[in-house]
């Protein structure tokens, strides 16, 4: 099932203009939807999930490590 949620979210069309993307749409919403499922729903919460969940995040999606230094601010989004 998570691979078949993956697969779905890859096809997300990214609206975001190329000018600061530092990561693909994909990954940035499969760590909200990990970090809503763990019950942190709030933007800060879903920075700090991102932030302390860093190397289980990077094997649990394949994410190359050198492109995951830290996940961008929401915000910023």
């Amino acid at each position: 099932m998570t691979n078949t949620i993956l697969e779905r979210l890859k096809k997300v069309k990214d609206f975001r203009q190329n000018q600061g993307k530092k990561y693909e749409i994909w990954v940035v919403l499969s760590i909200i939807v990990l970090s809503i499922l763990t019950g942190n729903s709030s933007y800060k919460q879903i920075e700090m999930f991102s932030n302390n969940n860093q190397e289980q995040l990077i094997n649990i999606l394949n994410i190359p490590s050198k492109n995951y230094l830290h996940i961008v601010r929401l915000e910023e989004l």
